[in-house]
């Protein structure tokens, strides 16, 4: 069964009487016993307090609150600092960034947001990861999701798209049939998952985007000369609301089911576990044809969480020379730069031995797969690691006395999912930024992530 998601990109923050369109919002969900997810810029939460809004806040508190960057479309934004820095330098500022968004939403709002709302276009995988890191496991608006309606796990969060907005009902004559139509056609058109029908709860009252006024092409206006944002007429607003009011009744009344990201996290939040020797041979068999996800049974591992395991298989071995019996599954994120391998080459077992016990360490201390593995003097790629080390730890299993030369496998750099058409024709930008900027660096580093990619696999099913 498919379940459906109502999300609020909830970012207006220049005009008090945009303010007014959330709480219209948020009362008719909860007129119709419903509940959704409002996805707060921590500047509106801000704003909301300091007008005096509380009716608002009381009426958002009924629905779940998620997070939308601190200042959303103000510059620089994520992409354009991110696209001049290095992956560390790019986790150290989205968190000093984000972290006052994040906690002001939380004692404005009296809820921890579960969920993070990328501003616009502009994302980069460091966001993703950091958003992690501070406890937003899911990932929504995400410029990938596994298929339509399928969430993917990736940078360690839970990623889907939005798939149907409100907004293109708002502009025509017969709305609620409008919003009805076009809702039945992509939610028949499915049999599971998820659909994540979204809106901007200012343009129930606004024409247009106050961002596109104020911050398109790079321009950061001034606060005091915002151009202010255009209201719809009082006829056209009410006829809005009267729309949506008859639109969440119909989803009430055929009581479609409706969740929140926090269900979502609950049904595909993954634990720590350890598997079983025979569970990895049977993943690294797979992986040393192709470096992509792989699963054993109802065991689904990204290439990051493969690497570790076939790193910490080595490192037992390289000190008590026994295959362990079970092995840790540990998260890591993927290689944070480009690696080419020197040149095909051959080492002794124990230098190889040797190296990936340092893998090893790199996975647990750092939590991410190294960019380069330096073999006695030659570099070579983590890929090119990972399927030399699987076919090792089988020949291992196999043979009472080890191969004592190791040949070094090559393998594609990216994993396979790099080239799937979302990965491979990636383009972050759009009309907010410069004209011509390029988000080359931030695209180079989401493609590197495909590492940390795998689908999000429902707990009870694994």
């Amino acid at each position: 069964m498919v379940s459906v998601v109502f999300s609020y990109d909830t970012e207006e923050y220049q005009v008090p009487w945009a303010d007014e369109a959330t709480k219209v919002w948020a009362d008719l969900l909860t007129k119709h016993n419903l509940r959704g997810c409002f996805c707060i810029v921590g500047e509106k939460a801000r704003v909301l307090r300091d007008r005096g809004r509380r009716d608002i806040i009381d009426a958002l508190k009924e629905h779940e609150i998620d997070y939308h960057s601190n200042l959303h479309s103000v510059h620089p934004t994520h992409a354009e600092y991110l696209n001049e820095l290095s992956w560390d330098d790019g986790v150290r500022r989205c968190l000093m960034e984000e972290t006052t968004g994040i906690s002001d939403l939380q004692d404005i709002m009296g809820q921890r947001p579960i969920a993070y709302c990328k501003p616009g276009s502009s994302w980069g995988p460091q966001v993703a990861y950091c958003m992690s890191i501070l406890g937003l496991p899911i990932f929504t608006d995400a410029p990938v999701e596994f298929s339509p309606g399928q969430p993917m796990w990736f940078c360690n969060q839970i990623c889907l798209k939005y798939h149907l907005s409100f907004e293109q009902s708002m502009d025509t004559k017969n709305r609620f049939e409008h919003m009805k139509k076009n809702f039945l056609k992509i939610y028949n058109s499915r049999t599971d998952g998820y659909l994540i029908m979204y809106s901007h709860p200012c343009r129930m009252m606004a024409s247009d985007f106050g961002d596109g006024l104020n911050f398109k092409d790079g321009l950061n206006t001034p606060r005091e000369q915002w151009i202010p944002v255009p209201q719809r007429p009082m006829a056209e607003v009410t006829a809005i609301s009267e729309a949506i009011d008859l639109f969440l009744g119909f989803v009430a009344n055929e009581k479609i089911p409706v969740v929140t990201y926090q269900e979502i996290h609950e049904k595909y939040k993954e634990t720590d576990i350890w598997i079983p020797l025979e569970t990895a041979l049977n993943i690294l068999q797979l992986v040393s044809h192709e470096l992509t996800y792989h699963h054993s049974g109802s065991i689904y591992l990204s290439p990051a969480e493969i690497f570790g395991i076939a790193a910490f298989i080595l490192d037992g071995y390289n000190h008590i020379q026994v295959l362990p019996a079970t092995i840790p599954v540990r998260r890591p994120i993927g290689p944070t730069e480009d690696c080419i391998s020197e040149a095909p080459t051959q080492v002794d077992l124990d230098t190889f031995l040797s190296c990936a016990s340092q893998a090893n360490q790199t996975v647990s201390s750092n939590h991410r797969v190294p960019s380069v593995i330096d073999l006695a003097g030659t570099q070579i790629s983590p890929s090119d690691f990972l399927k030399t080390a699987a076919l090792l730890i089988k020949n291992l299993h196999q043979f009472s006395e080890p191969i004592q030369t190791i040949i070094i496998e090559q393998a594609k750099s990216l994993p396979a999912l790099a080239e799937r058409e979302d990965f491979k024709n990636m383009r972050i930008g759009g009309w907010l930024m410069t004209p011509g900027f390029q988000a080359d660096n931030v695209v180079a580093m989401a493609k590197r992530q495909t590492w940390t990619a795998k689908p999000a696999v429902p707990m009870n099913q694994r």
